[in-house]
């Protein structure tokens, strides 16, 4: 989180290295040269921020990469005007990859004062929240973990790795990976054997949210960095 004063101006930080020692120079787009921002009492709010970083070759052409980071800007010491931003309403579902509802879930709201909100038997949520200002909703549910989990569950994991049948739906593959690791593979079946066998009470992530609109197009979701939140803008 960054306090927000009347201006703010934030400069791109030196914070990476390359392997064979190339100078780097650091910026907030694809151009080398954006390397200020300003921010005022408009930014408050969670902002998505592009952190690029450009490597300089010997033979003169460059290479470069960058990550996005959410930055959360707050008026903590009250030296913004007080503004009274309308109220709009959001709301939505949460459901399986076969649109069965998912009730008490909690859904975490960042960038407002709202505390933990829970779905209702239909997988509903609803609330309101104010108006111009950025909002990151991130579901999460514990427990039930050996809920919809079966043997038939290992058999079909099991031809996966043998090439018998292939898993080819992705949300079958992310939930065959329990161990969490980048791949399908035998070290996945212990954990849903002790599972089903009441040997074991939990997995280290039993619950996997991915965005309706988010589109898994290798052939295996495990090895993607699968967005863990949906970003709101209500205007």
């Amino acid at each position: 989180m960054i306090q927000v004063g009347p201006k703010l101006v934030e400069h791109c930080c030196a914070k990476s290295y390359h392997p064979c020692g190339y100078d780097l120079t650091y910026s907030f787009s694809s151009d080398p040269d954006d390397t200020l921002r300003t921010y005022t009492c408009d930014s408050i709010g969670l902002r998505s921020v592009q952190m690029w970083v450009t490597a300089h070759l010997p033979d003169g052409t460059t290479t470069s990469d960058y990550c996005v980071t959410q930055i959360d800007f707050q008026d903590n010491n009250n030296v913004c005007p007080e503004t009274t931003n309308p109220l709009v309403n959001i709301s939505g579902s949460i459901v399986t990859p076969t649109e069965i509802p998912i009730p008490n879930l909690t859904i975490t709201v960042q960038g407002s004062e709202l505390g933990p909100q829970t779905t209702d038997n239909d997988g509903i949520f609803s609330f309101s929240v104010e108006e111009n200002r950025n909002y990151e909703l991130t579901p999460s549910k514990d427990g039930d973990d050996v809920d919809g989990i079966s043997t038939l569950d290992l058999v079909m994991i099991q031809k996966h790795i043998l090439g018998l049948k292939k898993l080819t739906d992705p949300y079958e593959l992310l939930a065959a990976n329990a161990n969490l690791d980048t791949k399908v593979s035998a070290s996945d079946i212990l954990p849903l054997r002790k599972l089903i066998l009441g040997q074991g009470s939990e997995l280290d992530k039993s619950w996997i949210f991915v965005p309706k609109d988010y589109d898994m197009e290798g052939e295996d979701p495990n090895a993607e960095t699968i967005p863990t939140g949906s970003y709101i803008s209500p205007r």
